[in-house]
């Protein structure tokens, strides 16, 4: 599944799209990540699927 072009909290488009180490979450192994400036969130790609 592609990674939105927005925010699936807020809707902004202030995104970043980022690689996050295993030390910064509780999933095994690196993720995929958008972090949004507007709502200071964090949401996983894989969350996006559930």
């Amino acid at each position: 599944m592609p990674l939105p072009p927005a925010c699936p909290r807020c809707g902004d488009t202030d995104i970043d799209i980022v690689t996050v180490p295993p030390t910064d979450h509780g999933y095994e192994g690196w993720e995929t990540a958008i972090e949004c400036d507007d709502c200071d969130e964090r949401v996983f790609a894989r969350e996006l699927d559930e």
